[in-house]
Order: structure tokens, then C-alpha cells, then sequence
């Protein structure tokens, strides 16, 4: 956001209506540091104007922020971390506030200048010398030289960048998938052995075995993947003989071409796989047994008429499976979830924190320090599909199947914390698997005692076969 000052808008009769004093508690002394580093520092936030100042308003909350300047003023970074007010600050009120700041600068001797923000408007108006000005020593990293060398591997590897269409997009992404960067948290093995498939059942190693299982499903058949990507999974289910047969169907040309390259090479003929649009193309009527999706249905905008194609597909007795996205559309997380999220990542060892891309994007290493938070119009630019009506599949699912099963599995904290970062676990390493748990458990209370849903889950819709006639 652009900073400006608040200097003649919002006046009230004589008295501003924004006017704020910021004081650092304590003196933290020159703060050393390094680039990647996150830290809390003590403020103490009067409001000398005649505006309440607070952060749940729904639109134009105020936050308390900072940006980083030379110790003579000149200016490095405007978009600082935003740290929520406790709690609303009326006028001639105060109160104290742990502001936590992310060191995106250096090295050298900077600034953290902390003010307030009211969201999407302006810096707001501090009084006099009211800003609380925090020295900082920032120190040259000590793994800068093998961020670096890390860096320049990513670099060759190639990557995506936003495009101007779904298909487009899907299908840098695949050319990087099939180079073997692991994007997703639901790619690490600790996340899916230990977090989520024993809240699915378990023990199974996947997903779709267990769900298999859990609903009495035999092996064999014909089988029908919707977003099949790079077709992994689907050439592992013909190979081990859980399919007769599999058709994978995905929008990406350059997916769906990898995935039959991959197929012929390992001698799969009964895998093969096409381009297909659920948004408008129909499914062959009648001509499976199983139908299953990972992680598409929140990318199709024509639910409706992609779930009656999906019913549509089946025979009588067959059973459509869904691992998916389930949470708010677009993306628009509550403020406290996103808030719980990003004082998570704060505790993070900086070594988890390394975002492989942002950092390629960048040219230089990046550290994740927040959940990246878009609105609606930002995800059509960078993903028009992109959880388009995720918060609907449940219920149009249910409309649908008259048989349908809900296993939920979380996601609302470990989604948030450890997308782009989870590679940086090892799974090998007793500290990072116990970091990836204990961000499981403290979810999965939250949820039990309501303060956070479920966002994602498993879902199971048998059609029924038609009944005999009496």
C-alpha cells in the first residue's frame, strides 16, 4: 500500500480525527539481527484524536505497522507486518501491543519506524515525533552463501510466473512439478503419515485406499481421474493393479502430455489420459466405476453442472471420491485465523522459513513471514480458478448424492503456515517432524472447542443402484 499522511481528511472541527503517539516500552537498544529474522518488540499506542481506532472493523481496520528506513530517513520498505490492535483504542484511549517485525533489509544500521495503519487508506497521522523509532543492527546471515547457492539451483530448475489463462497457468506449474519441486504442504510425508490420514482412518499410505476400504470397495474396475495433472497417482493405480483401467482428464495440454509420455514409457496401457474442461465439457455417461478427484472441484466455477456430469458418469452402485479444499472462497480466511497463522510462522526457525519461490521470483533468498493474503480481484489475476466456490462443495455435493460421507482432516493451521515452506521440514529430523505435529494438535483443539473449522476434507458419494420393482 502506498504510504501517505492523513494530514487535512478526516478532521473533525479543530481536532484531528487521526492522531496517534507510538512509544517503544523499555529501551531494546540497537536490535541485532539478521536478514530472515523475526522479532517482537513492546509498544504503548495513544489515540490523541476523535477516531476509534480498531482493528475488526470489516472494512478499513487499523493496524499497527512499520517501514524500514536509513538511519538519516531515506526510505527501504514501506510494507511492513501487520499486528492487530488487542483491542479497540478510543479516543484519549491506550494500550500495549507486542508488534512483531520481520527483518526484509540489510545489512547494516536501519530503522524500524512503527505506526499505524488503517488498511487499504494511509499511514495515520502520528503526533509530532510519535512514531516509535526502533534501532537495528542487521548482521550479515550466516547461511547467506548457501541461500545463495541455493538460489541459483532453483533458478535453473525454471518456474511458473502468473499467466493470462487457467490452462496456461496449470501448465507451467506442471512442467515444474515434474521437475520434482514440492510445492504443497499436502505433499510432505509427516503432514499426510501422521496428521491427516489417521483423522481419515488410516493406516493405508493414501488417501483413496482408505477411503476404499472404509466403503467396501474391491479393487478393479474402471476408473476416471478429474485434474489428473502429471498422472502419478493414476499410473500407481494401474501398476498395482487397485484399477483395471484409468482415464485421467485434466485442462493442462502440457499436464496431460507429460502424463502420457510418463504412461508409455513405463508400457501402462491401460492408463491414458486427455484434455478436458469440467466448466463445459461433459463426462462419457455410465462408463465407471469410480470417479475421483484431488484438489479440482475448488478450481471449477460450474459446480452444478460438473457435479451432474460427475453423477452422470457413474453406474448404478458406483462411488465418486474427493480430497479437497473445502474452506472460504477465494481464499478470505477470518482475520484471527490469518493473525494465529502468522504468530505461528513467527516462532518458525529461520532456516524453515525459506520460501524456494518467492526467493527464484526474487532473485534473492526470501524468508516467509506471513500468510499472503489476496482479495478476490487479485486471485482472478493470479489464478482465476483458484477456490472459486470452494465453500459450496459440501452442500452441493450433499444436494447431489443423496449418499454422501464427510471425513474432515483440518488444514485451517497447517494449510496457512506451511504452504511453500513444508519442503524446508526433514522428515528424517525428530525436530521438524515434532514442529509439524504440534501445529496439528494445537489445530486440531482449535477446531474441537469451535474456535476454527475444518478446511479441508475427504468426500464420499455412492450412487445408488436402481430398485427392484415391487
Amino acid at each position: 500500500m502506498r504510504r501517505k499522511r492523513e494530514t487535512r481528511q478526516g478532521r473533525r472541527g479543530d481536532a484531528p480525527a487521526f492522531l496517534v503517539r507510538v512509544e517503544v516500552v523499555g529501551d531494546p537498544g540497537p536490535v541485532r539481527c539478521a536478514y530472515g529474522d523475526i522479532f517482537y518488540v513492546k509498544a504503548r499506542i495513544r489515540n490523541l484524536g476523535t477516531e476509534t481506532l480498531d482493528s475488526g472493523r470489516p472494512t478499513r481496520p487499523d493496524y499497527l505497522s512499520y517501514h524500514w528506513e536509513t538511519p538519516d530517513g531515506g526510505s527501504l520498505d514501506y510494507e511492513g507486518l501487520r499486528t492487530p490492535l488487542p483491542a479497540p483504542v478510543p479516543p484519549g484511549g491506550e494500550l500495549f501491543c507486542p508488534v512483531r517485525i520481520s527483518v526484509t533489509v540489510g545489512p547494516g544500521d536501519v530503522v524500524a519506524r512503527v505506526e499505524p495503519v488503517r488498511e487499504g487508506e494511509a499511514w495515520i497521522e502520528v503526533a509530532g515525533d510519535g512514531a516509535a523509532m526502533v534501532e537495528c543492527t542487521v548482521a550479515r546471515s550466516d547461511d547467506e552463501d548457501e541461500l545463495r547457492s541455493r538460489l541459483e539451483r532453483l533458478a535453473e530448475e525454471g518456474g511458473s510466473v502468473p499467466g493470462d489463462s487457467v490452462e496456461g497457468f496449470w501448465g507451467r506449474r506442471a512442467s515444474v512439478r515434474d521437475a520434482g519441486e514440492g510445492w504443497g504442504w499436502l505433499d510432505h510425508p509427516t503432514v499426510l503419515e501422521d496428521c491427516v490420514f489417521p483423522k481419515l482412518g488410516g493406516p493405508e499410505r493414501n488417501w483413496l485406499t482408505i477411503m476404499l476400504r472404509r466403503h467396501g470397495m474391491e479393487n478393479g474396475g474402471d476408473w476416471l481421474s478429474l485434474g489428473c495433472g502429471e498422472g502419478g497417482f493414476e499410473r500407481w493405480l494401474a501398476g498395482t493393479g487397485v484399477a483395471d483401467s484409468v482415464m485421467g482428464v485434466d485442462i493442462s495440454t502440457a499436464a496431460v502430455d507429460i502424463a502420457n509420455r510418463a504412461a508409455r514409457d513405463e508400457g501402462l496401457e491401460q492408463v491414458s489420459f486427455r484434455v478436458a474442461d469440467l466448466n463445459r465439457d461433459s463426462l462419457d455417461p455410465g462408463a465407471y466405476d469410480v470417479v475421483f478427484t484431488s484438489m479440482s472441484l475448488h478450481h471449477i466455477a460450474e459446480l452444478e453442472a460438473a457435479i451432474e456430469s460427475i453423477y452422470g458418469a457413474l453406474r448404478p452402485g458406483g462411488i465418486f471420491l474427493a480430497n479437497e479444499y473445502v474452506g472460504p472462497s477465494r481464499f478470505q480466511f477470518p482475520a484471527d485465523q490469518k493473525e494465529l497463522a502468522e504468530r505461528v510462522i513467527a516462532m518458525l526457525p529461520r532456516e524453515l522459513r525459506f520460501h524456494p519461490v518467492a526467493s527464484r521470483e526474487a532473485g534473492r533468498p526470501v524468508y516467509k513471514d506471513r500468510y499472503l493474503s489476496r482479495t478476490p480481484e487479485q486471485w482472478l489475476e493470479v489464478d482465476p480458478s483458484e477456490a472459486v466456490r470452494s465453500s459450496e462443495i459440501i452442500g452441493l455435493l450433499g444436494a447431489r448424492f443423496p449418499r454422501t460421507w464427510t471425513y474432515p482432516y483440518g488444514g485451517s493451521m497447517m494449510h496457512l503456515v506451511l504452504e511453500h515452506i513444508a519442503v524446508n521440514f526433514d522428515p528424517e529430523c525428530d525436530r521438524d517432524r515434532a514442529i509439524i505435529r504440534l501445529i496439528d494438535l494445537m489445530e486440531s483443539e482449535l477446531i474441537a472447542s469451535g474456535c476454527l473449522a475444518d478446511d479441508f476434507a475427504v468426500l464420499a458419494c455412492r450412487r445408488d443402484k436402481p430398485s427392484c420393482p415391487s
